[in-house]
């Protein structure tokens, strides 16, 4: 028999995941020039003109049958060009809500705005000096700290970061996902060009007229 889990209590908190560091992407729009590797770009497209052979070499006993197919590499070219222009809108809306969260994660979920956060320049207490009176009945009065903060702890906002740096971690993998796609359709369309060069017809052969005498005699 299994024994029963632990049941928290209420209110506490579980312990807090592994915090991730959301990286900043960058946009480039030409990928020949890269110097890390991640990248491949698309293959060298040559133009070679086949030349016909003086002895045509008989043809295979069984040539393979291949189904029709077309494609036009210039729709998926516009297409590319579509994604990555949907790419850089979003690798620059990424990189701003990065930036507005690193600027406002360490104050955002216990006070309502920066100005709010107190003197000492913790956004977790909320400290005032009030006077109270010593022994009642007298005018004894001193002065004493209260802090009278009830907004999130310290550890629960921890939590809450991580959380978000995960989502943000998840869409800039996403982005990248995306971008890495993208790099392999337009692979795909220089490779098809690639053999749609490479599939010329050689130049047809010179045609020489010959006449024919009446004695057999052939001249051209």
């Amino acid at each position: 028999m299994s024994p029963t889990p632990e049941v928290p209590a209420v209110g506490s908190l579980q312990p807090p995941a592994a915090d991730v560091t959301p990286p900043e992407l960058t946009f480039s729009e030409t990928w020949e020039d890269d110097k890390d590797g991640r990248w491949q770009s698309g293959p060298t497209i040559t133009v070679e003109k086949p030349e016909a052979a003086e002895d045509q070499e008989p043809l295979p006993d069984n040539i393979p049958y291949v189904h029709a197919f077309t494609i036009n590499t210039g729709d998926v070219v516009d297409t590319v060009k579509l994604a990555i222009g949907d790419l850089k809108t979003a690798v620059t809306a990424y990189n701003t809500h990065k930036g507005y969260v690193s600027s406002h994660e360490g104050w955002v979920f216990s006070v309502a705005s920066k100005e709010d956060i107190g003197a000492d320049g913790d956004p977790f207490t909320n400290v005032t000096t009030e006077t109270y009176n010593v022994t009642p009945g007298t005018d004894e009065w001193a002065l004493h700290d209260v802090d009278s903060y009830a907004g999130p702890s310290r550890e629960l906002v921890e939590q809450l970061n991580t959380y978000q740096h995960k989502i943000m971690m998840s869409a800039s993998d996403v982005i990248t996902l995306v971008s890495q796609f993208t790099l392999a359709v337009d692979g795909a369309a220089q490779a098809y060009a690639q053999i749609d060069y490479s599939s010329q017809f050689p130049d047809a052969p010179t045609i020489t007229e010959v006449t024919m005498s009446n004695d057999g005699t052939i001249t051209q």
